[in-house]
C-alpha cells in the first residue's frame, strides 16, 4: 500500500473515532502533533489533543486526548489514550497500566498487550479495506433514488427526444448497436489523442470527464424507457403524463436491480448504456439529416 493511502486512511479513522475527552487529568500542554520522518513522546505529565506519526515510532506516557495514529512505525502506550488508536503497517505495544478508551483499528499490523492494560473499544484486526452490505445497499439505493429523479426529468424536458430514441432502439436495433460501436470506439480515441497533444488537452479533459459520462448516463436513461415500455403493458390506464413518467421509473428500477445481479449485473449495465447511446446518437443524426440545409431565398425580379 502506497504512503499517500496510508497517511490518508489513519488521519481520516483517527479524527472519526476521536471524541472530546472530558476527563480531568495531567496539564494540558499540547494540541493535535503530527511528525512525519521522527518520533513524538508524550511525557508523563503532558496532553496532546490527537497525533499521527509516520515513518517513526509514537510513545504515549502522558494522555492524548482524542486519538492515536502511527504509519510504518511502532505505537507504544503506557499512558492513557481516550480516543481511537489506529496503526497502519507498523506494531502497536498496550504495556501494563495503559488505558485505550476507543476502539483499535490495525491494518497489516500486530499488537501486543499486557494483562491489566484496559482496552475499552473493540480490536479490529484488517488486511484490507471492506465496505459492509448495509453500505453498499444505501450507496445502491441513494444513486437509484438519482437515476429515477433523472429519468423522470429527462421524459418532462425533452419528451420527444426520449420517445424518438426509445422508438429507434426498439425497432432500429441494429442501426442502434453499429452507433453504439462507432461511439465506443470514437469518441475514447478521440480524447486521448487529444491529450498526446498539448493544444487538444482540453477538449481530451472535457470528452473524458464531461462528455463520454454524460452520453453514457443519458444512454442508459434511454434503455430504462425501453424496459418500462415493456412493463407498461402491466399499468393501469394513466393520464399521459403520468403513465410515460411511471414507466420510465418502473424501467429504471428494473434495471438497477438487474445490474446487482452477480457476475453479469456489471455487463448488464454497460450494454444498457452502450445501447442507449447508440440510439441516442442515431437518432439525433437522423433529425439533423431530415433538417437538411435551410433554403437559400432567391430574389425575384420585377
Amino acid at each position: 500500500m502506497s504512503n499517500a493511502l496510508a497517511i490518508l486512511t489513519s488521519a481520516l479513522v483517527v479524527v472519526a473515532t476521536s471524541q472530546p475527552s472530558s476527563s480531568r487529568g495531567p496539564r494540558q500542554s499540547g494540541d493535535v502533533q503530527i511528525r512525519i520522518n521522527g518520533p513524538v513522546t508524550i511525557a508523563r505529565d503532558d496532553t496532546a489533543s490527537a497525533v499521527l506519526v509516520i515513518n517513526h515510532d509514537a510513545t504515549i506516557d502522558g494522555v492524548v486526548r482524542e486519538g492515536l495514529g502511527v504509519v510504518n512505525g511502532t505505537a507504544r502506550v503506557r499512558g492513557q489514550v481516550n480516543g481511537g488508536v489506529v496503526v497502519v503497517n507498523g506494531h502497536l505495544e498496550v504495556e501494563p497500566g495503559a488505558v485505550i478508551e476507543r476502539d483499535i483499528m490495525l491494518y497489516h499490523s500486530t499488537i501486543t498487550r499486557a494483562n491489566d492494560a484496559i482496552i475499552n473499544g473493540v480490536v479490529r484486526d484488517q488486511t484490507g479495506f471492506s465496505v459492509g452490505a448495509g453500505a453498499i445497499w444505501l450507496v445502491w439505493l441513494s444513486f437509484t433514488i438519482v437515476v429515477v429523479m433523472a429519468g423522470v426529468l429527462f421524459a418532462e424536458i425533452a419528451p420527444v427526444t426520449l420517445a424518438e430514441s426509445t422508438q429507434l432502439l426498439v425497432k432500429h436495433s441494429g442501426q442502434a448497436a453499429l452507433t453504439a460501436l462507432v461511439v465506443v470506439a470514437a469518441v475514447p480515441a478521440l480524447a486521448f489523442v487529444s491529450l498526446a497533444t498539448v493544444i487538444g488537452i482540453p477538449l481530451g479533459l472535457v470528452l473524458i470527464l464531461i462528455v463520454i459520462p454524460a452520453l453514457s448516463f443519458l444512454g442508459y436513461l434511454v434503455t430504462g424507457e425501453v424496459v418500462g415500455w415493456a412493463i407498461a403493458g402491466y399499468l393501469p390506464t394513466l393520464h399521459e403524463s403520468a403513465h410515460r413518467h411511471a414507466s420510465i421509473a418502473l424501467g429504471l428500477m428494473t434495471l438497477q436491480l438487474a445490474v446487482t445481479i452477480p457476475v453479469v449485473g456489471g455487463l448488464i449495465g454497460f450494454i444498457a448504456s452502450v445501447l442507449g447511446v447508440g440510439a441516442l446518437v442515431a437518432h439525433g443524426w437522423s433529425r439533423r439529416s431530415r433538417a437538411g440545409p435551410a433554403p437559400i431565398p432567391v430574389a425575384v425580379g420585377a
